[in-house]
């Protein structure tokens, strides 16, 4: 039988999960702890991706890696690179850099 999990500590009374059988004292302690996946935000507004690594559980910092010609173009920031890079697997509450610019 599969039980589902949440994030933190679960304790499972194992026999109570076998069809037909009461509780008892066998029990079993299990963590789950998932890994985050970072998505791909190339080309999203950075508040917008900050927003969405947030839902995550990620921290956040945004770098402004333009420079002084990027600050008079017109138009939203965009996330240009992030560090990690998109795809990998990291634990919540991991620092997140989006490098962002008006112009990548």
């Amino acid at each position: 039988k599969t039980v589902k999990l949440e994030q933190g500590v679960n304790v499972i009374d194992v026999s109570a999960s076998t069809p037909g059988r009461s509780s008892a004292f066998a029990a079993l302690r299990v963590t789950y702890d998932p890994r985050v996946r970072i998505p791909d935000l190339a080309g999203k507004v950075d508040d917008d991706a900050a927003k969405e690594l947030d839902k995550l559980g990620l921290e956040v910092q945004l770098d402004a890696v333009g420079g002084l010609f990027d600050e008079l173009r017109t138009g939203p920031r965009r996330v240009c690179e992030s560090d990690p890079p998109a795809g990998t697997e990291v634990d919540p509450g991991t620092n997140v850099t989006l490098k962002t610019a008006k112009t990548c």
